[in-house]
């Protein structure tokens, strides 16, 4: 099951996004996100052309604005799991041609420079640690590729809720891993435009 996350209902859209149609996706999902809050899992979106979308599922016309030609929307991939490599999870993911883009957006503690120096070798302390460090610094990232090879993406530290980050090769391994799930090699007969279904599932990965 899919939910497309660029239907007013769901995430509010507005008119004060980049002109990059990936940066302005990108910047809707974390906007979407922080409505729910922090403490959230990994969650996978497929990205794709708007006016297709709105082709496929006339029933959306009320609820989505095709804006400029090329925008985008962002369908959510509800059953996604992201494991704990998330990387490698997604690496095992390729996408049918309907799907222009992908997005992934994940969260994660880091701390300051001059603290790693003390966190444990042992995995499990090491999270511990972290975890329970004053100095430590909660993150949301959320990357996206295109199929031409572009990537971005965007950050918000929880200290920080009015600051929005954002840049190519700001995750360089989030984004090739994204890159990775649209290599063409091999998709020949995955579903087409004509095999999307009311569901998002001519958007699913395969």
């Amino acid at each position: 099951m899919t939910r497309d996350c660029n239907s007013t209902a769901r995430c509010g859209r507005s008119a004060d996004h980049r002109s990059d149609p990936l940066v302005a996706a990108l910047t809707e999902i974390d906007r979407f996100l922080g409505a729910e809050g922090w403490g959230l899992p990994a969650r996978l979106f497929a990205l794709v052309p708007t006016a297709d979308l709105l082709a496929a599922e006339p029933s959306l016309v009320g609820q989505l604005s095709a804006g400029s030609p090329d925008s985008l929307s962002s369908v959510e991939q509800e059953d996604f799991h992201g494991g704990d490599h998330l990387e490698q999870t997604l690496s095992a993911i390729a996408w049918p041609p309907t799907v222009q883009g992908v997005a992934v957006s994940v969260e994660r503690v880091f701390l300051p420079d001059d603290a790693e120096a003390s966190i444990p070798e042992d995995p499990d302390r090491a999270a511990e640690y972290v975890a329970g460090h004053p100095r430590r610094q909660d993150l949301r990232v959320v990357s996206g590729a295109m199929r031409d090879g572009s990537h971005f993406s965007v950050a918000r530290v929880l200290g920080h809720p009015d600051e929005l980050l954002g840049a190519a090769n700001l995750v360089p391994s989030l984004e090739a891993a994204l890159l990775s799930t649209l290599d063409d090699s091999g998709t020949d007969d995955l579903p087409g435009p004509d095999d999307a279904q009311p569901d998002h599932s001519g958007m699913e990965p395969q």
